[in-house]
This record gives C-alpha cells, sequence and structure tokens, in this order.
C-alpha cells in the first residue's frame, strides 16, 4: 500500500506538469498528436490508480474484521490491546491447556518408572525362584549347596532394594493421580472442556497400565510364597533325614570311649 501512494503521488506530479507543458508551454498548442499523448497519461494515471485501489482494497480484506491483530514481516502474528484472545477467559482456557500439557508429561514419566520398576522386581523374583528350586536338587552336595545359597542372598538382598524403589513410586503415583484429577477439574472449569477430557483419558490409561504391571508382581510374588513353603519343607525333610542317618551311624558304629 504504502508503494502504491508513493506511485500514485509521483504519477499525479508527473502527469500534471506535462498536461500544463503540452497545453501551454509548446509551439504546437492542442495538437493532436500532443492531446492524444496526454490521453495517454492520464488514462495510464487511471489505470494505476484503480490498481493501488484494487490492492487497498484487497489488503484491507484480508485483514480481520475488528482490526485486532495483523502480520509481521516475518508472518508471525502480532497481538493487539483490544485483542479478544487477552480476555481474561481465553487467557485462563489458555493457561488450563497448558497445565494439562504439563501435567501429562509427569504422569507419563512416572508411568514409565512404575512399568520399569515392576518389570525389573518380576525379573528378580523369577531368578530367585530358579535358584531356589535349584537349590533343592543339589540337596547333599555341600559346595554347590553353599554357592546356590550365597546367590540367594544376593538376589534377595537385590529384591529388597527394588521393593523400597517400587514404594517410593507407588506414593508418588498416588501424588500424580491426585494431580492429574485436579489439573483436569481446573481445565472444566476454565471452559476448556477437551482438555479437561483429554486429562480424564490419559488418567485411565495410566491406571490401568499401572493395575496391569502390579498384577503381573502379585502373581509372581504368589509363586515365590510357593516356592519359599515347598523349599522349607524340603529342606526340612532333608535335615531330618540327615539327623536319622547320623543317628544310625552313630548306632552302628559307637565311640571310642564306649
Amino acid at each position: 500500500p504504502w508503494l502504491n501512494s508513493f506511485i500514485k503521488h509521483i504519477n499525479v506530479r508527473l502527469y500534471a506538469r506535462r498536461f500544463c507543458l503540452d497545453l501551454y508551454g509548446s509551439k504546437n498548442v492542442l495538437l493532436r498528436q500532443n492531446i492524444s499523448r496526454t490521453s495517454r497519461g492520464l488514462i495510464r494515471y487511471i489505470v494505476l490508480s484503480a490498481v493501488a485501489f484494487t490492492t487497498d482494497a484487497a489488503a484491507k480484506t484480508a485483514s480481520p474484521k475488528h482490526g485486532n491483530y495483523h502480520r509481521g514481516e516475518t508472518g508471525s502474528m502480532n497481538f493487539e490491546p483490544n485483542d479478544p484472545r487477552l480476555r481474561s477467559h481465553e487467557c485462563l482456557k489458555n493457561a488450563a491447556g497448558l497445565s494439562v500439557d504439563s501435567t501429562s508429561a509427569v504422569l507419563s514419566q512416572t508411568v514409565y518408572a512404575v512399568t520399569k520398576i515392576e518389570k525389573e522386581y518380576v525379573d528378580l523374583v523369577n531368578v530367585l525362584i530358579v535358584l531356589m528350586e535349584y537349590q533343592l536338587q543339589v540337596l547333599g552336595h555341600t559346595a554347590e549347596e553353599e554357592r546356590i545359597g550365597d546367590l540367594i542372598v544376593q538376589t534377595r538382598h537385590e529384591i529388597n532394594k527394588v521393593k523400597q524403589r517400587k514404594e517410593d513410586l507407588r506414593l508418588l503415583f498416588s501424588s500424580v493421580e491426585k494431580l492429574a484429577d485436579a489439573t483436569a477439574e481446573v481445565a472444566f472449569a476454565a471452559g476448556a472442556e477437551y482438555a479437561s477430557t483429554s486429562a480424564g483419558e490419559r488418567l485411565y490409561s495410566a491406571q490401568k497400565e499401572v493395575r496391569r504391571v502390579q498384577t503381573e508382581s502379585a502373581k509372581v510374588e504368589q509363586r515365590l510364597h510357593e516356592a519359599q513353603a515347598r523349599s522349607v519343607e524340603m529342606l526340612s525333610q532333608h535335615e531330618e533325614q540327615r539327623q536319622a542317618e547320623s543317628e544310625t551311624t552313630e548306632q552302628e558304629f559307637p565311640s571310642v570311649e564306649d
């Protein structure tokens, strides 16, 4: 628009000067060729003015009706003080949407940590069950029995550390659940219904995933309890049998004093 205005201003001065020279400053006053040249200039001026007016009108039509914002040289949106998007209601909705995004990120990371620690716990418990079953198979072999016993003690220590981490993450997830629930309520109250619904769906998916991995941990713990009971029973029987064999040996081979 500013370029068109500049062209229009220059054209007006040039064509007015040329018109005056053609009419009064030339020796061939009012000759057909001078009049034709002036007419062509006036027609050209009219055409350029029409183009400038059309460009101006197109620019105004492309801009918003209320003229509350416009695009800068880089194409970004520039807000003005009376922009409706700066009203308190709109700002609250935007802030609620941002809080939902942040809470969703915290929720996702917490679920990932819970899933990872539960898987690690399940793997360790499965290793312990295998070691306990192998220990029952090597009863009577003192060296191998001691080696397996050391591995069992070490594995139990690792399981205790993982269980402590599990408890910490369980408390963290409980807090994140409350945070996500509160964020969804705030978003709904602020008018961001879509963000509120999205937060609720993400919370439900997270709870479902956590329950799934916790169920797997509960199943493997049940297997561990069964393996422990079987191990205690077998070790007791083995100990009784060894004592009986020892007593039998003492009866068959009395001591030197006797």
